[in-house]
């Protein structure tokens, strides 16, 4: 029987703030589009294997990943691929422990996730798919990364993502123990020494969390690989939806049943952001006229160089000090919650602008703007701190946020992509 974690002093969720990109283990990132179905694909209860030529060491050889659920449980869906994403976000952010074991609370997981917390029932969802996560064998045959080559063994041993879990249901605490972290586990040693030495492939984590639909999300995933060294992909929406996403409806064999699908796919994922660019996506006719076709292109992502203060304008330390009384100045004021993206501008103005500017646009806002805000005090105070640097001819600033382009009418433009 495994041992209860061991408790410690209460977390606050927001020191598990996730991280837009995170940069799980490279064999589970860069083949996560077959390790994870979708919830609703066929079979689910029996192993299955996606096999591929590749060449180890000069010789063409037969690799494959096969993925073995325990009895009477599902093999790994894209549920939980967001549930060990979340995992790494959290081990990320405890500091990379060379040992892989984390603890945490099933609501902290939830909050990484973006769920909404429904109690008890949140918890046994969650605690379902770790359950899943430790249980589900993964086999590789010249398939699996280490050190950034392929291991020459014939056969892999088989892996499990979570070697343990441990957990302290909530009607076993004392009442002081209500709020500490609950929850224990340990991730694979193999993909934690890859994950340390680097041997990663980025995700975009808040990208991924936010497709609810399942099926969306495991070709997003599949798609995030197909152009990670490439522009364009396309595929027929038969091969695409009977053998890239194991659908298995009948109903998917009549063309218009598949033109409905891809329509739904575009609508649902055109326009996201992969983690090396964003995903354009379209339909074609095919060329005999027969069938339809996903194509997808990546719009490579253009770096933004941000223009850093030849000088700060007030201390390093004393900065995020400013941006807690403007914060509390606006709450006081107007009963407005400031959210994070805006504090975040907050800390850029006061790298650019002194206090004394910034908290007399402040009082401005608070004395003179009661009643005559139209949209938010937050933009109110933008503005009126644009309109304060303007007339004293201070440089402006090209990245701050979204903001940024809260601008006074018939001034020079403050900001980059300003209307």
């Amino acid at each position: 029987m495994q041992d209860l974690p061991q408790l410690h002093p209460p977390t606050q969720l927001q020191l598990f703030e996730p991280a837009e990109i995170t940069r799980p283990d490279i064999n589970i990132g860069k083949w996560s589009g077959w390790i994870f179905a979708s919830p609703w694909a066929k079979n689910l209860h029996d192993s299955w294997e996606h096999k591929w030529e590749t060449t180890v060491q000069g010789e063409a050889v037969k690799a494959s990943i096969t993925i073995r659920p325990i009895n009477g449980q599902k093999r790994l869906t894209t549920t939980s691929y967001r549930v060990f994403l979340g995992l790494v976000q959290i081990w990320e952010l405890s500091g990379k422990p060379s040992h892989g074991e984390i603890q945490f609370s099933a609501r902290q997981l939830a909050y990484m996730l973006d769920m909404r917390w429904s109690g008890k029932s949140t918890a046994d969802s969650l605690h379902e798919q770790i359950d899943i996560l430790t249980n589900t064998s993964i086999s590789w045959t010249f398939s699996f990364k280490r050190d950034g080559q392929v291991m020459p063994e014939r056969v892999y041993r088989d892996m499990h993502l979570l070697e343990s879990n441990s957990y302290l249901e909530r009607d076993q605490m004392l009442s002081k123990e209500k709020f500490t972290r609950q929850q224990s586990v340990r991730l694979n040693a193999d993909l934690v020494a890859n994950m340390i030495a680097g041997n990663t492939k980025p995700v975009n984590f808040k990208e991924f969390i936010s497709i609810r639909n399942d099926s969306s999300a495991n070709l997003y995933t599949l798609l995030d690989l197909f152009l990670w060294d490439k522009l364009k992909w396309e595929r027929r929406s038969h091969g695409l939806l009977f053998e890239d996403l194991e659908f298995s409806g009948k109903r998917y064999e009549q063309r218009r049943i598949r033109l409905a699908k891809l329509k739904e796919f575009v609508a649902e994922l055109d326009g996201r952001e992969l983690s090396h660019g964003k995903l354009s996506l379209s339909i074609e006719t095919t060329v005999d006229g027969e069938e339809y076709k996903l194509v997808a292109r990546k719009i490579p992502r253009i770096s933004k160089k941000k223009r850093i203060p030849p000088k700060l304008a007030n201390p390093e330390a004393d900065i995020p000090y400013i941006v807690d009384d403007i914060v509390m100045g606006l709450n006081d004021a107007f009963g407005s919650r400031v959210p994070k993206d805006s504090q975040k501008t907050f800390t850029v103005l006061a790298r650019w602008y002194d206090r004394n500017l910034l908290f007399q646009a402040l009082s401005v806002v608070k004395a003179d703007m009661r009643g005559k805000i139209k949209k938010s005090p937050i933009k109110a105070f933008m503005y009126q701190v644009h309109v304060m640097a303007h007339e004293r001819k201070l440089p402006w600033i090209r990245d701050c946020g979204s903001n940024c382009r809260y601008l006074p009418e018939n001034r020079e433009p403050l900001f980059k992509n300003s209307k």
